[in-house]
């Protein structure tokens, strides 16, 4: 399996901090590239890496199924019988941090209860499955996963949220992938270095 292709929109937007301007009720972030910000709603820098990351992932919960003979991750062509090609199609990342209106004093809202910021992930990842000699598309499909939380400051949500909806994509991949393969039957190996 190669890393995957990268195909998110090229539009970040990070406004977080007009929370601290008056009459606006909170800042908010837009990110198509949520790895690329410095500040999140929650935490800082991301070291993360979707197009390798997510490859590696999905090679670990193949190899975990084993579903096929081989599974690994290669930077070439390999000279597999099966190439399994993963798009990276969203990362969204949305949030929110509320002032309330109240600039800088918005926080007193917080420490009485209220709600501190909010954020949701979306995921969005495609699978092809192709014949290395000929390139023919045997099966492809793609996967959407989000979760959304809001945070109280006595109560604050880890907002890089992506792993676990890797976790889900990828169990619901092995899943499809073993429908389609014959039980019991010679598994061709999947990619090769």
């Amino acid at each position: 399996m190669p890393s995957f292709q990268d195909t998110r929109a090229n539009a970040n937007t990070d406004e977080l901090m007009h929370y601290a301007m008056p009459v606006f009720p909170f800042g908010w972030q837009n990110l198509s590239h949520p790895e690329y910000a410095d500040r999140h709603a929650n935490t800082g820098t991301w070291l993360w890496k979707p197009d390798e990351d997510l490859a590696r992932a999905t090679v670990a919960e193949l190899d975990r199924a084993r579903i096929f003979k081989t599974v690994a991750f290669s930077r070439g062509d390999g000279t597999a019988d099966l190439r399994l090609e993963g798009t990276v199609k969203s990362t969204q990342y949305q949030s929110k941090m509320f002032s309330y209106g109240l600039s800088v004093f918005g926080p007193v809202f917080w420490i009485l209860g209220a709600p501190s910021d909010s954020f949701d992930n979306e995921l969005v990842l495609g699978f092809r499955l192709r014949e290395s000699g000929n390139s023919k598309i045997l099966w492809e499909k793609d996967y959407t996963q989000q979760v959304g939380k809001t945070s109280w400051i006595y109560n604050v949500q880890e907002d890089f949220r992506y792993p676990e909806l890797a976790k889900k994509i990828l169990a619901q991949l092995a899943d499809d992938l073993s429908a389609i393969i014959a039980p019991g039957a010679d598994r061709p190996s999947q990619t090769g270095r």
